[in-house]
């Protein structure tokens, strides 16, 4: 370029190109070992993800916690907005204890499982997309613990199970469990 030096040129040209370079690779992100996953309302899921209040609930305002209120968000990798699930099995897992990720989990205490046709009725829309909120009673399977963790599930036919990380509640004896308004419970007995 005429009046500049051509070395300071070259180092604003390599510095753009760095520059330019970083932008991309910090907008797409990494990808690492993928695992084929059914398709899925806007496209394959292969990702759960699971938010709960920290305290098991009161749902029958008797002393005493009788399960759990949990919201459950299914995404892609890919993409950052929740999806509605069509098809496949949700399954959610409660555990006695505190579990942890990586590790093998014991039997759980109880299994629910929602197929995608009774899914409707759990459904709601979140400003971020869709999501299913869960007010679960856990019945004659009461966590003896002190914790109890929850793992949700996705399972279908044809493609590999996957699961959220899972999420620990803790459970206190009397009045201090998070109370349900009015006892609404929305999931099985």
């Amino acid at each position: 370029m005429p009046g500049m030096d051509r070395s300071l040129f070259t180092f604003f040209r390599i510095n753009a190109l760095v520059y330019h370079l970083a932008g991309i690779i910090f907008l797409t992100g990494c990808q690492t070992g993928t695992v084929s996953r059914a398709e899925f309302s806007g496209g394959p899921i292969d990702q759960l993800y699971v938010l709960t209040f920290p305290l098991a609930v009161n749902l029958d305002n008797q002393p005493g916690s009788d399960g759990f209120a949990i919201k459950v968000y299914a995404a892609h990798h890919t993409h950052p907005k929740p999806r509605a699930i069509t098809r496949g099995i949700l399954e959610i897992h409660l555990f006695d204890g505190a579990m942890n990720a990586g590790k093998p989990f014991p039997s759980p205490l109880r299994v629910w499982q929602f197929p995608a046709s009774e899914l409707k009725s759990f459904l709601f829309q979140a400003s971020i997309g869709p999501g299913y909120e869960f007010t679960l009673p856990w019945g004659q399977a009461r966590p003896t613990q002190k914790r109890a963790s929850i793992v949700v599930r996705m399972v279908e036919d044809g493609t590999v199970p996957f699961e959220a990380e899972p999420v620990v509640i803790e459970i206190r004896a009397g009045k201090s469990e998070v109370p349900v308004a009015g006892g609404k419970i929305t999931g099985p007995r």
